[in-house]
């Protein structure tokens, strides 16, 4: 039988104490970020799995997202994965939540009945390769661009706050190629403030000029390239030099993978999404593969939704 609680604080001891061995949308500071942006965290779990939910309200609705993927805390324990995941939609159904879904960082190997869904993944590195094993397996190309950025002088930092205002200015210019505008320095402000030291800002500078900045969602278990940025020309190799020294910091602390997150399988050649995606593809990771689906648990507010967001 599954249970839900609403706060951090109520999950049970016995589950508590696996937390730090999932990754970083089960601890304690995703649930105070998410507090603290007005995003409700509710956990729900069984026997054997847990997984967390982020709950949104806008105006009249209520709808949720899993940033993340059921995880295992009792393997001795043997419960259906997919009949967990059916019971935990049919829970939020009965607390209101008018439609759920997956976000890019979740990897689910498995969907629930009256689902849409297409097939999704991710790019994973395994750090506990050694250093040798992971450059061997970048691509020629981005390994030659790594080795032309750091010739050229590009240098990494990796900072808190005092990067907030620089990595703003390349968003900005990052969402205005796209007619867009940017996330803005609060947004970023709240991340850091709320994960803390499992929020981490990294930018390329080329002689203290910022060309391309990351920012990370990262504990021991993983590290997930949340969000990118760059200049309109940035010293060539900027972005392949960033990861590559963010990849060998992050396996120096201890993390076990690294995560490109997100990859569309068999996008189209011609999409905007495939120069991003081949990016990502050519570190050498793992394509993880799985599902990003959805589930409208209520028609009429969700097409009223829908009709409402396009006007």
């Amino acid at each position: 039988m599954i249970k839900l609680v609403k706060s951090f604080l109520d999950i049970p001891d016995k589950v508590k104490n696996k937390i730090f061995e999932m990754n970083i949308f089960f601890g304690e500071n995703f649930s105070e970020y998410s507090n603290s942006i007005k995003v409700n965290v509710w956990y729900i779990y069984d026997e054997a799995y847990i997984i967390s939910i982020n709950v949104y309200r806008k105006i009249i609705f209520r709808y949720a997202m899993f940033e993340t993927e059921p995880s295992c805390y009792d393997d001795s324990i043997e419960v259906s994965k997919i009949q967990f995941i059916q019971e935990v939609v049919k829970r939020l159904k009965n607390e209101g939540i008018e439609w759920v879904g997956t976000s890019a960082t979740a990897l689910f190997d498995c969907f629930p009945k009256n689902s849409f869904r297409i097939p999704f993944g991710s790019h994973v590195i395994n750090l506990r390769f050694s250093e040798e094993e992971i450059w061997k397996n970048i691509h020629s190309k981005h390994r030659n661009s790594i080795k032309r950025a750091e010739k050229a002088g590009v240098i990494i930092k990796t900072e808190g706050d005092s990067l907030i205002d620089d990595y703003v200015k390349m968003d900005n210019i990052t969402w205005k190629r796209s007619g867009r505008l940017g996330y803005g320095k609060q947004f970023f402000k709240n991340i850091v403030d709320g994960l803390k030291e499992e929020a981490v800002i990294a930018i390329a500078y080329k002689e203290n000029v910022p060309q391309a900045g990351a920012v990370f969602f990262v504990n021991k278990q993983m590290a997930y390239y949340m969000y990118g940025t760059s200049i309109d020309h940035p010293e060539p190799g900027s972005a392949n030099f960033l990861h590559w020294e963010m990849i060998k910091l992050f396996k120096k602390i201890g993390v076990i993978r690294y995560s490109f997150v997100g990859c569309r399988i068999n996008e189209d050649v011609e999409s905007k999404y495939h120069g991003i995606q081949r990016f990502k593809e050519r570190f050498g990771g793992e394509l993880v593969q799985g599902y990003m689906w959805k589930v409208i648990l209520n028609k009429n507010k969700y097409f009223f939704f829908r009709k409402l967001y396009k006007m």
